[in-house]
């Protein structure tokens, strides 16, 4: 080979690999996304269970993993930045005692918004009364709905 096209052969390398890597980045943070999602919904779950036997949801996430029995074994990070839920956990009314309360909010305090163009700051969300919002109002899809046999009718999970 010449030296000539072996410049032309590195010089198309470089090409390829300039138009691929930013699409191998967006894919990484999609999977940040789906995976701060799936923490999210693990961390709902785990609320409704606190809610189911002490009345109302804590007014801490620590909560869950101090009390006995365990609702969830290790509080998760979200996997953009590694920050804690428990900075965007924010609690409703209080249902009568100091402890417990009628509705939450989980919002994520990840990174996802600055390459995900659809997915707005703080989110996904998850609430009980919404459900999982995936994208936020100025997101180009709809939050996920779903019907739930559990609570009857078309409720948001």
């Amino acid at each position: 080979f010449t030296l000539i096209e072996l410049m032309i052969v590195v010089a198309i390398i470089g090409i390829l690999m300039a138009v691929l890597l930013p699409s191998m980045a967006r894919g990484k943070y999609q999977a940040h996304w789906s995976s701060c999602s799936s923490n999210e919904r693990n961390l709902a779950a785990a609320l409704e269970s606190y809610r189911v036997q002490s009345g109302g949801y804590p007014s801490s996430l620590s909560l869950l993993t101090a009390s006995n029995p365990k609702f969830i074994s290790l509080l998760p990070n979200c996997p953009s930045n590694g920050v804690g839920y428990s900075n965007g956990y924010e609690i409703g009314a209080s249902s009568g005692s100091s402890s417990t309360y009628d509705t939450f909010t989980i919002s994520c305090q990840g990174a996802h918004s600055l390459v995900l163009d659809s997915v707005s700051q703080g989110f996904p969300q998850y609430s009980p009364t919404r459900g999982l919002d995936l994208y936020g109002s100025s997101g180009s899809q709809d939050p996920v709905t779903s019907t739930h046999p559990g609570r009857g009718g078309n409720t948001p999970i």
